[in-house]
């Protein structure tokens, strides 16, 4: 198999991880933290998720054989999981939301980030 260009694995990390799905969230959380409070969360959360997929990277393989697990059956499965995922969404029922308690996580969530910011 030959090895893939550097574009390619950048166009796969990129719509796996979907960091433009995340900038909503982490504006949110942070929107009344300092600049310098933001740029050293962003960077810290950067530094720790390049680490957690250089070490999948270069270690994950090594794993899977020893636990017996072929490429091709991880591919698999993960095409699985990704359909089963795509046919929930499709076939998903509406259902009475919990929506005052999901303002009242959120509310909780900028709670910890302020407390977080006046500690620094």
């Amino acid at each position: 198999m030959a090895t893939p260009d550097l574009s390619y694995v950048f166009t796969i990390f990129f719509l796996t991880l979907g960091p433009i799905k995340t900038i909503p969230a982490f504006f949110g959380l942070t929107r009344e933290a300092s600049p310098q409070f933001q740029r050293k969360t962003a960077l810290q959360a950067a530094l720790i998720s390049t680490a957690l997929c250089l070490f999948i990277a270069f270690i994950g393989k090594n794993v899977l054989g020893k636990w017996g697990v072929s490429l091709d059956a991880l591919k698999l499965a993960g095409g699985l999981i990704l359909l089963m995922s795509a046919l929930k969404v499709v076939t998903m029922q509406p259902q009475p939301t919990g929506g005052q308690r999901a303002t009242v996580d959120l509310v909780g969530r900028q709670e910890q980030v302020k407390s977080l910011h006046s500690k620094n």
